[in-house]
């Protein structure tokens, strides 16, 4: 009962998750997919079975090879209590028998994820370059790659661009007669930099992007599809050394960490202002989140950040402030910063907005009351909500078949009724129907296409409600 609710739950989510592999690639994929999510674990030979006639056994199989590149499905050779059985005698298996044993399961965060790579490609460009911008597009369009694949590709994208840049200079040379119609001779058309490098220098440009990103943990590297002369399937490593036997992925978790940060730093700005915030960022780059800084450690590090000598008494008041709200934490005369309970008041400010717009203000009043007293009856909730109980009824029982509250009896020869609230099951249904507007609002950009103001509206939305999204998973 629990895993139906479970998955009623994540409907939406799970439409989401196809509608995205369907776009990108295509009928099968979507097909193969939702037999994984269907059954979980689920073999090659299980899935050919399902698919015969339709999908041929090598095509299923090429498919998965796909997924599992682009990282929308993962797999697993041996389960873990088998594992020490089994390791052994896992060089000496016939490829086959591998192929039954391994077991496949679907990724829907890291599908949901690529409508996000822009924000992934713009955070690349800004911390590191326009090359490292153009690394994060192409394994982004690829799920993941080989190193030397990875120079291909950015090469191809330098010279679409350029060629791109080159037609759009010669358009507007053509239109102005006073201009030389030797490109070369003219110093106004602002031609790519990457026009005058030669091919040594964009590869040696490329390769030290590459390397600031593996420095920063924007990529990591995984073993090949089926490397079986190694311990551990699709293990992650965080070696810098280029391997050009690995692939290369993106790293979400190091994206999503950098979103959190960014809206910790936000959330203290709303509630502190802009020097607060400031403090909070430069404690966080500096590990104030795990072993905590001294006061006059944050002082040095605010000045070093441009801040005036004199920021001393205001650090000591706002230390002051963030520690009477629990935004840090004193142990020792050293200060952390609190992200669970800052990220904790922006999930809070997202539910209370989603449920204001879908019930209204009274029924935000009732949710507060039960995050706040974690159970009430209806009329404890007439006493502190003041206001009467058919009113109260009404909304608990709109916010009840969606999800929002749970009904609770109680009691033996007198039965007593009291409401309470989930907040990770709000979490969770929130972050369905957000996958719905997602869907919806996808479908809406498929057919635009003409208007590209209304497309770039669209986009705008996607971006706005998938950040949303990710605030209520941090």
């Amino acid at each position: 009962q629990k895993q139906k609710q479970k998955q009623l739950v994540m409907g939406e989510k799970i439409k989401l998750c196809l509608h995205v592999v369907r776009e990108l690639l295509g009928d099968n994929a979507h097909d193969i997919c939702d037999q994984i999510i269907k059954q979980p674990g689920i073999n090659l030979t299980s899935l050919s079975e399902r698919f015969n006639p339709r999908i041929p056994y090598e095509d299923i199989q090429d498919c998965l090879q796909v997924l599992i590149i682009k990282n929308f499905v993962s797999y697993t050779t041996l389960k873990q209590n088998d594992k020490k059985n089994d390791e052994n005698n896992t060089k000496k298996r016939k490829y086959s028998e591998i192929i039954d044993k391994i077991k496949y399961y679907i990724e829907c965060e890291e599908i949901i994820f690529t409508i996000r790579h822009s924000h992934v490609i713009h955070i690349s460009e800004v911390h590191i370059d326009s090359y490292a911008g153009k690394i994060m597009k192409v394994i982004s369009l690829n799920g993941s790659l080989k190193y030397n694949d990875i120079l291909e590709k950015v090469n191809v994208l330098i010279e679409q661009e350029n060629a791109l840049q080159l037609e759009k200079n010669k358009n507007e040379n053509g239109n102005n007669n006073n201009n030389s119609t030797e490109i070369e001779d003219d110093p106004q058309l602002g031609l790519n930099d990457a026009l005058l490098l030669d091919e040594l220098s964009i590869k040696s440009n490329i390769h030290f992007s590459f390397t600031k990103a593996l420095e920063k943990n924007f990529l990591i590297s995984v073993k090949p599809f089926l490397d079986t002369d190694e311990d551990d399937d699709n293990e992650e490593i965080e070696d810098l050394e280029i391997d050009n036997n690995r692939y290369y992925k993106i790293n979400i978790q190091q994206f999503i960490d950098y979103f959190r940060t960014e809206d910790t730093v936000y959330v203290v700005r709303q509630k502190n202002g802009i020097l607060a915030s400031k403090m909070i960022r430069v404690m966080l780059s500096a590990g104030g989140a795990l072993n905590g800084l001294l006061e006059t450690q944050i002082v040095n590090l605010l000045i070093e950040n441009d801040e005036s000598d004199n920021v001393h008494s205001d650090v000591n008041e706002l230390i002051k402030i963030l520690l009477s709200e629990e935004l840090l934490i004193s142990q020792q005369s050293r200060y952390i910063v609190d992200i669970g309970k800052i990220i904790n008041i922006l999930q809070e400010d997202v539910m209370d907005k989603i449920i204001k717009e879908k019930f209204g203000l009274e029924a935000l009043r009732i949710f507060r009351l039960l995050i706040a007293k974690k159970q009430l009856s209806e009329q404890q909730m007439e006493r502190e909500a003041l206001l009467p109980t058919t009113r109260i009824r009404e909304l608990l029982c709109k916010m009840f078949q969606q999800n929002y509250v749970i009904l609770q009896e109680l009691g033996i020869s007198e039965k007593k009724y009291f409401w309470s609230v989930s907040r990770k099951a709000v979490k969770e249904q929130q972050a369905n129907e957000l996958c719905a507007i997602l869907l919806k609002l996808k479908q809406r950009y498929e057919k635009e296409t003409e208007n590209q103001s209304n497309k770039q509206v669209l986009i705008f939305s996607i971006l706005r409600i998938l950040q949303t999204y990710h605030r209520l998973h941090y």
